[in-house]
């Protein structure tokens, strides 16, 4: 049961250009989305074909919406900025065999090889599930993480 949810641009683009049978909400959302996108490039002096975005989500029964924006946003980041994904990604295959519980709790939770480095910084930086028990190898990899999270706060 998921109450965050995330859409890369590419997949965002696909959905406008090669759908044709969209709903009226289908359609609704997908205006709101790509104001917010032309707004956005338009501000950086960009134009929208090559810009990468990410679309984020959350449930209206979600009690702790504000811990599920901050994890999706570090997925965005991790997406759309390449020095911190570069970054992230370093720290966690620094880690990653001392941290083989974490990496085998996330695919045991259905996560694919491809996002495993993505879920284990984003976690480690808002948060471990309630069901983990950290440890000294995954709480050591957090706090590295967090130094670099710290940087792109605004």
């Amino acid at each position: 049961d998921w109450t965050g949810f995330n859409v890369p641009c590419h997949v965002v683009r696909f959905f406008r250009y090669f759908f044709s049978d969209k709903t009226e909400k289908e359609l609704q959302l997908q205006k709101i989305i790509w104001q917010q996108v032309d707004a956005f490039a338009r501000e950086q002096g960009r134009m929208t074909d090559g810009l990468r975005f990410y679309v984020i989500g959350t449930c209206s029964r979600d009690p702790d919406e504000r811990d599920t924006v901050e994890h999706e946003v570090h997925h965005g980041l991790f997406y759309c900025d390449e020095v911190y994904r570069d970054e992230t990604t370093k720290i966690v295959r620094k880690y990653k065999r001392r941290c083989k519980p974490l990496f085998d709790a996330l695919r045991a939770q259905g996560y694919c090889e491809g996002v495993l480095e993505d879920e284990a910084q984003t976690y480690a930086i808002t948060g471990w599930r309630t069901s983990w028990e950290p440890t000294c190898a995954m709480k050591q990899m957090a706090r590295d993480l967090k130094k670099v999270a710290a940087r792109y706060r605004r």
